[in-house]
């Protein structure tokens, strides 16, 4: 069962209420990185879900770490992505988590992009560098692509264009 501060914190962290937050981190037995019982989920991965950017940016300030998933084995960043929070996704990116993380089931931040349909943020992981095979090597798309079993996941991967980044 969580405290009555474990829980405002993230809340807090959801919402993108710094105040809260701040006042949270400063009660005694509050860790930044302190798990929800059963989700799993660090403050972090609550800022990543609902794009509050500057949330993430003062949790990592406070030692956040951007690689701790939840129960599910998303980290932050694949939340961000799922959800379509390019923001939040980039700053993510910029505070050190790794493009390339996996869930379990081999997913990707590019992976889960494409899958919900949000290709800009699709296209700017790719122009990072990231993949969609976390076994590949190769940037973007993997060369040998097992058979994709979400439609849109597939039409991305026969289009192309919506991964290649812009170039001059």
């Amino acid at each position: 069962m969580l405290s009555w501060n474990q829980d405002h914190f993230l809340d807090a962290a959801e919402q993108g209420d710094i105040e809260t937050m701040q006042r949270a981190l400063a009660a005694p037995g509050i860790c930044v990185n302190d798990r929800h019982p059963e989700s799993g989920e660090t403050a972090l991965i609550r800022a990543a879900k609902a794009g509050q950017v500057e949330a993430l940016r003062i949790l990592c300030e406070k030692g956040a770490a951007c690689h701790i998933p939840c129960n599910c084995g998303f980290p932050p960043l694949l939340h961000a992505a799922q959800n379509g929070h390019e923001s939040a996704a980039l700053t993510l990116l910029e505070l050190g988590a790794d493009i390339n993380a996996a869930c379990p089931n081999g997913n990707t931040a590019l992976s889960l992009a494409l899958a919900a349909g949000h290709d800009e943020l699709a296209r700017r992981l790719a122009e990072r560098g990231a993949r969609t095979c976390p076994r590949c090597r190769e940037p973007s798309i993997c060369p040998a692509p097992e058979e994709p079993t979400n439609p849109r996941m597939a039409n991305a991967l026969k289009r192309g264009p919506v991964l290649t980044p812009d170039v001059d």
